[in-house]
C-alpha cells in the first residue's frame, strides 16, 4: 500500500506532481498486487459527473498504467488505484463505527 498525499495543482511547479512522467515512476516502483490511494482533488459539476479538470487526472492515472481506479470518502477526495486486473472494491459496511 503507497499512500499520495501532496499539495493540490495550484500552479505550474505542483502540477507537474499530477503528471504522467510521476505517475510511470510510481508505476516503476511497486509490484502488480500493490493499491496507491491518492488524496486528489475530485470536484464535480452540479450534474454529479467529475469535473473536467477531475476527469483529466484520473485518465493520467489510467494512462501511466492504473486501469483500476476507486474513488472514495467524502465526495469522493480520494481514489484507490491498481495496475491489477480484478476491480477494486471498497465496503463501507465493514468500517468501525465510532
Amino acid at each position: 500500500l503507497i499512500l499520495i498525499d501532496l499539495p493540490f495543482p495550484n500552479g505550474p511547479d505542483l502540477s507537474r506532481l499530477y503528471s504522467l512522467e510521476f505517475y510511470h515512476m510510481v508505476r516503476r516502483v511497486i509490484g502488480p498486487d500493490a493499491v496507491v490511494v491518492i488524496d486528489l482533488p475530485l470536484y464535480y459539476t452540479p450534474e454529479g459527473e467529475f469535473s473536467q479538470e477531475s476527469k483529466t487526472i484520473l485518465n493520467t492515472l489510467r494512462r501511466a498504467g492504473f486501469p483500476n481506479q476507486l474513488p472514495f470518502g467524502p465526495l469522493a477526495s480520494f481514489v484507490a488505484v491498481s495496475p491489477r486486473k480484478a476491480p477494486l472494491a471498497f465496503d463501507y459496511e465493514k468500517l468501525p463505527r465510532t
